[in-house]
């Protein structure tokens, strides 16, 4: 058994061993690493450490084997209306909301040019 801890790296200087696909996405790439490694050598100063992982057998280390599984939060209903979910500001651990992406990647767009404009 070992401990990892995924980082979400936007600009990976080098990219590291162990990407974990189904995470990632376009501008960023998140990673296993093995919790005992020395994070003075490894290039993340463009990541965000993201969650710990405890206890994972040898054999799943790598990222194909590599299952997990949670119960909270329940992506499911906005997963059915072909949305994302993400956890709701100010809510409680396991409150999600239901976010149409390209919907709300389009009002940032016009609130940042907005602000070019004020």
């Amino acid at each position: 058994m070992t401990d990892l801890t995924l980082f979400n790296c936007s600009l990976a200087e080098r990219q590291l061993d162990e990407q974990v696909p189904c995470f990632s996405g376009p501008g960023y790439q998140v990673y296993s690493v093995a919790s005992s490694y020395s994070t003075e050598v490894l290039p993340l100063l463009s990541c965000t450490k993201m969650y710990n992982l405890s206890s994972v057998p040898y054999w799943s280390y790598k990222p194909a084997n590599l299952y997990l599984e949670w119960s909270e939060p329940n992506c499911g209903q906005c997963e059915a209306k072909g949305k994302m979910c993400r956890l709701k500001n100010n809510g409680t651990k396991s409150e999600i909301e239901c976010v149409d992406l390209s919907k709300a990647g389009k009002k940032r767009k016009w609130e940042a040019i907005g602000e070019l404009f004020n």
